[in-house]
């Protein structure tokens, strides 16, 4: 076919049409897994203290102090019916909504219209 098979597709030298491994994240028996399910187990995720998941909630504002600092969150869950609740932070936010809704969550502070 003419398609070369490239081994690192991050080397920069390589064409820029080739044929390389699907890299994926794959268990001992084969089968592809999520990032959480190859490195976080539920054991561990329901043992930590410190660490609080919330589920089909949708960041509404963050709180920040005077220096800045978030404080707390503010989340509306959906079910089983809409209300809105304050999250009282101790050390830190990590802001994980994805390529989309994290830069949201931040913008959400500086008032630039952006709505959730």
């Amino acid at each position: 076919m003419g398609v070369p098979f490239v081994e690192d597709f991050n080397d920069p030298k390589q064409p820029a049409s080739s044929i390389t491994k699907l890299r994926t994240t794959v268990t001992a028996q084969g089968k592809r897994s999520s990032t959480s399910d190859a490195f976080l187990s539920d054991k561990e995720v329901r043992d930590k203290r410190n660490l609080s998941i919330c589920f089909g909630a949708v960041v509404q504002r963050l709180h920040l102090n005077d220096q800045n600092r978030v404080q707390g969150v503010f989340v509306e869950t959906e079910m089983p019916s809409p209300e809105t609740y304050y999250i009282s932070v101790e050390k830190e936010v990590i802001v994980c909504g994805g390529a989309v809704a994290s830069p949201q969550i931040l913008l959400l502070r500086l008032n630039l219209g952006v709505s959730s």
